[in-house]
This record gives C-alpha cells, structure tokens and sequence, in this order.
C-alpha cells in the first residue's frame, strides 16, 4: 500500500462509488470504479451502485492486506536472496 491513498482504499472497501481527480495514481488504484469528478452529479443510482461494487472487488483482488504482506515479503526475498 505504500504510497497509496489510505481513504480512497478505505472507499473501494467499502463499496462506494469513488469520484476523484483524473490524476495517475488515482486511476491506478480505483479503475473502473471511479468516475471522473466533473461527472459525479450525472451519475444514476445504478451506476453508482455498479461502480461501488467493482471498486470492492478490485480492493478484495488486490488490496487485502494478505496479498500486500506476501507481495512485500516476496520483494524482501527477492533482494535478500536473489535467484
């Protein structure tokens, strides 16, 4: 998680809707679960709906704090003993 916005992990997890800035790292992180800010005003319910719960699967896909220990310990190994 290092480097990644705290509240916007906070947000996919909780199945919300993410309206950000159209910046980089926000895309890297939201996906397909953000809509651009200007936007936010005309989405309908359902999409709102639809956008949440893709944001919660990405954060379940790849954000559990299970999948973000093994990746830091795997990059650990592969400093500490290259192949």
């Amino acid at each position: 998680m290092g480097g990644t916005n705290p509240s916007l992990l906070e947000a996919l997890g909780c199945g919300n809707a993410i309206i950000a800035h159209d910046y980089p790292f926000n895309r890297e992180v939201a996906g397909e679960a953000a809509a651009p800010k200007q936007a936010a005003d005309e989405l309908p319910d359902e999409d709102r709906r639809r956008i949440g719960q893709a944001g919660r699967e990405k954060m379940i896909r790849e954000f559990d704090e299970r999948i973000v220990i093994a990746k830091y310990l795997q990059a650990i190994k592969d400093i500490v003993l290259p192949a």
